[in-house]
């Protein structure tokens, strides 16, 4: 299984596990925090792996590496101040080498190679070693040149296939990022509001007999577990007690929306910080989530 259908898939499990929170019990503190921590990591930020994006300076001293053994009249070509005078090489048969055909991306090159030949020239006029050393022609240059040239093409075929994983991957960090908000807000803005929450009375929206087996949202669940019927249940698990009359009536979505965002203020400081949204760290939340809640089954809280 994928880490993006992974992820679906936990965040679906503890949407059905959350009807379960609903206790007349006090107990069940521990499962209401790893409920809080499931809520937090869809709101982290789903990062792609570093290895999907080029080193700033990879590209720049390959060029600079090419731009050392180069031809004089292609070497010429750049003046290495700064400035761009595209205009008057572009039609130059040796820019025809850069990728592409259109000139936009020949003078995005050729904005490259000028960047690369003003820190050469500057290094040069630098005392001491220097990094990248223009060899004199002959011979060793023309060798040299042979050899770093086969490394641009390389690195330039190793940039396709880089940049076709990285767009694949960021198609499903969007999938991903779709389905926290959609498991935590019901929506898909993945802002809490009225909708998040069913349009039922409590014994419907929070699990009771005859309920659906989840709620509309994370949301919508975190707060059913808060607005106990029994105030004191419900002050012991969430601090900050909610009254069941939030569920009263099936027009008080505004204020259950209210009513979850001073439950998230009291919990933020409690849950843990430092999630990452990983497989692992999901299938590690479930399991302890699904455990606390088994835990409470059994002791019949």
């Amino acid at each position: 299984m994928g880490v993006q259908n992974q992820v679906v898939f936990g965040l679906l499990i503890g949407m059905i596990f959350c009807a379960a929170c609903v206790s007349p019990g006090n107990t069940n503190r521990p499962a209401f925090l790893a409920l809080c921590n499931l809520i937090q990591l869809t709101e982290k930020e789903v990062t792609l792996p570093a290895f999907v994006n080029t080193p700033t300076d990879l590209e720049n001293d390959l060029i600079k590496l090419n731009m050392t053994t180069a031809e004089d009249n292609w070497y010429n070509l750049f003046p290495g101040n700064g400035e761009s005078v595209w205009e008057q090489v572009k039609s130059e048969e040796k820019f025809k080498v850069f990728a592409g055909e259109e000139d936009t991306l020949w003078a995005q090159m050729y904005e490259k190679w000028e960047k690369a030949k003003k820190e050469l020239l500057a290094e040069s006029a630098e005392e001491g070693p220097k990094e990248f050393a223009r060899p004199p022609a002959g011979a060793r240059r023309t060798i040299a040149r042979v050899k770093i040239q086969r490394m641009w093409r390389f690195y330039e075929e190793t940039e396709k296939k880089r940049s076709g994983l990285k767009e694949k991957l960021e198609a499903q960090k969007a999938e991903i990022e779709k389905a926290f908000q959609l498991a935590r807000a019901g929506t898909e803005t993945g802002s809490v509001t009225s909708e998040s929450f069913n349009t039922a009375n409590r014994s419907t929206a929070c699990g009771g007999k005859g309920a659906d087996a989840t709620g509309k949202s994370l949301a919508n669940d975190l707060t059913c577990l808060c607005s106990a019927t029994n105030i004191q249940y419900a002050q012991n698990v969430c601090t900050d007690g909610l009254p069941g009359q939030l569920w009263s009536t099936n027009d008080r979505g505004s204020e259950r929306t209210d009513a979850y965002t001073a439950i998230k203020n009291v919990w933020d400081a409690e849950a843990v910080n430092d999630l990452k949204p990983t497989a692992h760290t999901i299938e590690k939340l479930l399991r302890n989530f699904t455990g606390l809640l088994g835990k409470g089954v059994a002791e019949g809280t």
